[in-house]
């Protein structure tokens, strides 16, 4: 997506932008239907010289004066490939590391990027610890959220009742169906809520991540175990997701762990209150008890509370409402964060 979204981006603003993607993969076909240029090559995992002379065909033939990895990983093949070129290497990273890669090899082929740009401050110190860069190599830049299509002004009624709430209070979940994302967590935590005698609701949005079934049938089984299915919606994978997060009284974002967690700043920019978990880089965009609140991963209990506790404090969710979206428009614009990836990118650059 950050790939598919980069390219279409710059190419609309008049720049050149040539896509080097694995050969057959689904970002391929993203970006043809978009007619964006793109050369498809052996996907390889590590070092593989005829993928490498590949990318380096493709990086002279568009005289591309920088290049941009999405994924770290694709440095066994990247770096090669630029040997004796004057071309700037830039890389995003995604995902948090688990893994120590200070080894010589590693060394060798960072030394050659210019920047890492990570997602949060949480991210910046991961890399630190685990790569080997030096301070200077890393630039934090947050995702960006269109303050435009995610707006208040897209709640709409019709909406609601699709996801089964009239004058209840809505809870929403939006993400794909995975153990890591906590929709079972949720489900407990409406398991809890509902002996309180609450009136709310509770749609779950996604579909189950592709060749990794289960979590929709777990998921099924528990809403009925616990008789939940009066309160708690599979809504399956919606369109309309500007229009689910503004017409949600309450966001929630119950993963085990997320790198950015894009949803909590679409929720924000729709003046939709967040609870989200206190792991990875979510403790960067929201501050406790400000902007919304954080409950231990893996948690029911706490994260049944908290929902209790903005289920029943209307002025909470008010404060939280005005404070995320002033929040989302002053840090997280997508013409803001577009600005500070263009001084990294571009510099300079028309390719």
């Amino acid at each position: 997506m950050a790939a598919h979204e980069l390219a279409r981006d710059y190419t609309k603003r008049g720049h050149t932008v040539t896509s080097v993607v694995p050969k057959g993969s689904r970002l391929a076909g993203i970006l043809q239907n978009d007619s964006l240029p793109v050369i498809e090559v052996e996907s390889q995992k590590y070092f593989s010289p005829s993928t490498s002379i590949a990318i380096r065909k493709a990086v002279r033939a568009s005289r591309a004066k920088t290049v941009v990895m999405h994924q770290l990983p694709d440095i066994w093949l990247v770096v090669p490939a630029l040997v004796g070129l004057q071309v700037r290497l830039i890389g995003f990273a995604h995902m948090f590391l688990s893994h120590s890669k200070k080894d010589l090899l590693h060394s060798a082929l960072y030394k050659r990027v210019e920047k890492i740009i990570c997602l949060t401050n949480v991210q910046k110190k991961n890399f630190l610890k685990v790569l080997p860069i030096n301070e200077l190599q890393i630039a934090v830049v947050p995702n960006g959220v269109d303050t435009k299509k995610f707006s208040a002004s897209n709640r709409s009624e019709i909406v609601r009742k699709s996801l089964g709430a009239s004058d209840e209070i809505l809870i929403g979940v939006v993400g794909r169906l995975d153990k890591l994302k906590g929709q079972i967590e949720l489900v407990e935590a409406a398991r809890i809520l509902k002996q309180k005698d609450l009136r709310f609701k509770i749609a779950i949005i996604g579909e189950e991540t592709a060749n990794e079934g289960g979590v929709r049938s777990a998921l099924v089984k528990k809403i009925e175990q616990n008789q939940l299915q009066n309160i708690v919606r599979l809504a399956g994978f919606r369109l309309e997701i500007p229009e689910i997060i503004a017409s949600l009284d309450i966001l929630v974002m119950p993963s085990w762990a997320e790198t950015f967690g894009r949803v909590v700043i679409e929720a924000m920019a729709s003046g939709t209150p967040v609870i989200a978990t206190n792991a990875g880089g979510v403790p960067d965009i929201i501050t406790d008890g400000s902007d919304g609140l954080l409950v231990p991963p893996q948690d029911p209990e706490a994260l049944a509370k908290a929902i209790d506790t903005l289920l029943l404090n209307p002025q909470m969710r008010e404060t939280f409402r005005g404070n995320g979206l002033k929040k989302a428009r002053e840090i997280y614009d997508i013409h803001l964060v577009q600005k500070k990836l263009d001084e990294l990118i571009l510099r300079n650059s028309d390719h």
